[in-house]
Order: structure tokens, then C-alpha cells, then sequence
């Protein structure tokens, strides 16, 4: 349920969803684990209340019409493209976005929305990029309201799903991914990304099963086969580990990812020397000297911190304060 009121401009939402049998958070007969996500005020009712201000879809500053040109992209032309194709609007901002003009991009994904209230891409594109300029309660706010209104949009899904992992709520993120990651329609990135979740949750079985299914939809996909091997360095098998990434290397666009996924392998095994010759021969030599404390960190943390930190890129800021003294920025 959506309750959303007006004050000022601004629209605040608040979020209850409430799952029984068949909610829209999903699991099997309506149980499911959420940690810290909130309490759980039963075993068969979760609610989540989330409340943040957000400004409205359709606030003040994002109309259909503009008169401001955004970059090379003049006033009249997005002006056209709102009025006759609304979903051509949104590609321009998705190429805006692709290029990091973000504040661009969101420019152009709110005229979109003004434009177009139903394209719920759209939506989710204005949601993930005001996640990245840092309004991050609005960006959630929004993706949260769009899973209520559309529990089967796996794009919302998956989207809310990254947002939680940026903010580390890796058990959030698994609650809202959990639903569908065995049906058969679900697409390889999304088995990955829960091969991935799974993976920091411990349930390394559980990951490579998903990782498996994700190969089988998108065969020989070098990326699926990079995490697919950082489980087994993960379970200390560096053998199965490095043949996979073998397999990664042997394809052009693999080469390079495969050979920085590579040597956090060899960073997991102890080998700093043998990481860092790789590393540098596959990035700017001040870029690979920038991954030198990470190559350090990762056989001293828990084994749930080495799954992030290999499967997310990201050491965890509360490990690096225990580990180093520092507090992370």
C-alpha cells in the first residue's frame, strides 16, 4: 500500500507492503528472512516502512515542455521528442547517461516522465541516476512506490535490487531479488546478479547454481564465467578458479576484466607480487598502484567481506576502519 500526501511541492510516500501467501516481496508461503531490513512482526506478515520525501513526478522543474537546451540537444528537438515519442526522449537521456553527464541525463529522464507518466522506465532511469548524484532516499522512495505498483516488473526489481547494494543492505537486496530467480523468464543478468547476492550471503552452492543457470541463457558470457570462478577462489579451489578465467581470457572482450578479476584471485591466494604484475598489465600503472591495498586487505577479511569486495568491487567501510584504523570516506 502507497499513502502519498503533498506538502509544499513534495509528495512523501509511505510504504507498507505487506506479504502473506502470496506478496509481492515473495518466498516460499509468504516467508521470508529480512535481517535488518525492519522487524519481522510475524512469520507470515513482513511490513516495511519506508518514508522519505521525494519530489513529485511531476514536480516543479520537469515539464513536458522546455525551453532550455540540454547540451548539444536544443529546447525545440527535446520538445519534439516529448510530444511525439516519449520513449526517444528517454534514449537520448540514456545516452547522456552513458557518457556521465548525469545531471543531464536526469534532466532529460524527468521531461521524459512530464511527458510520459506511465513509461516507468523512465521512472526507474530518473530513480537510478538520482541514486547516483547522491538523493539517494529519493531515488529508493521512488523505485519502492514502483514495486508496489508493478510487482512483476522484473527492471523495477532488479534496479531497487542494486540500490540496496550500493547502500550494503546485501539482505534487502536478496529479499527483493529472491522471488525471481526461478522463473523461467528470468534473464542471465539477473540469475548473476543473485549468483552474486547469494554469494556473499554464504550459500555458495546456491551461487553457482544461479551462475550455471545464467551461462545456459547467455552462453560463454565472460562475465558470468569471471564470478562463476571467483566462487571457487572464493571456496579456496584457485585451481577450478584460474581454468575458468582461462576460459574468460581466451575471448577478446574478456581479456582485460579477466585478467583484473585474475588477479584478485591470486590476491585471495596470497600472492600480492603475482597480482600486481597482472593488474598493471591491465590498467594504468597509477590506477593498478591504487589496487595495491586492496590486493593487501582481501586475505584478511571475513569470508562474507572477501565475497562483497571480489563480487562488488567494494571492501566494506566497516572492515577497513577494523583493519586499518581508517575510517573509510
Amino acid at each position: 500500500m502507497i499513502s502519498v500526501f503533498h506538502k509544499n511541492g513534495q509528495k512523501t510516500a509511505i510504504f507498507l507492503a505487506f506479504r502473506r501467501e502470496k506478496g509481492f516481496l515473495g518466498g516460499e508461503n509468504g516467508v521470508g528472512r529480512v535481517g535488518n531490513l525492519n522487524k519481522i512482526l510475524t512469520s507470515r506478515i513482513m511490513v516495511l516502512l519506508f518514508v522519505a520525501t521525494v519530489s513529485a513526478c511531476a514536480s516543479p522543474g520537469y515539464s513536458k515542455r522546455t525551453t532550455e537546451a540540454e547540451g548539444p540537444f536544443s529546447a525545440r528537438a527535446r520538445n519534439t521528442l516529448a510530444a511525439d515519442n516519449p520513449e526517444g526522449l528517454l534514449r537520448v537521456g540514456e545516452g547522456f547517461e552513458r557518457s556521465g553527464n548525469l545531471p543531464g541525463a536526469l534532466n532529460i529522464y524527468g521531461q521524459a516522465m512530464a511527458a510520459a507518466p506511465d513509461l516507468v522506465k523512465a521512472q526507474i532511469s530518473f530513480a537510478r541516476v538520482s541514486i547516483a548524484l547522491g538523493a539517494a532516499d529519493r531515488g529508493l522512495a521512488m523505485l519502492t512506490a514502483l514495486m508496489a505498483d508493478y510487482p512483476e516488473n522484473d527492471a523495477v526489481r532488479g534496479e531497487l535490487t542494486q540500490a540496496y547494494i550500493k547502500r550494503g543492505d546485501f539482505k534487502a537486496a536478496e529479499l527483493f531479488m529472491r522471488p525471481i530467480l526461478d522463473k523461467a523468464t528470468t534473464g542471465a543478468d539477473h540469475l548473476n546478479l543473485g549468483g552474486k547476492i547469494s554469494e556473499v550471503a554464504g550459500d555458495a552452492a546456491r551461487a553457482r547454481e544461479l551462475f550455471e543457470k545464467a551461462l545456459k541463457k547467455s552462453p560463454g558470457n565472460p562475465e558470468i564465467l569471471q564470478n562463476l570462478a571467483l566462487s571457487f577462489a572464493l571456496a579456496g579451489d584457485y585451481a577450478t578458479a584460474v581454468a575458468l578465467m582461462q576460459n574468460v581470457m581466451d575471448k577478446p572482450s574478456g581479456l582485460i576484466p579477466g585478467k583484473v578479476a585474475l588477479a584478485s584471485i591470486y590476491a585471495l591466494s596470497g600472492q600480492l607480487d603475482a597480482a600486481m604484475m597482472l593488474a598493471r598489465s591491465a590498467m594504468a600503472l597509477e590506477k593498478a598502484n591504487e589496487r595495491k591495498i586492496f590486493y593487501q586487505l582481501l586475505p584478511r577479511l571475513t569470508g562474507g567481506e572477501r565475497a562483497v569486495a571480489v563480487m562488488f568491487g567494494k571492501v566494506p567501510n566497516d572492515a577497513i576502519e577494523r583493519l586499518t584504523g581508517t575510517v573509510a570516506k
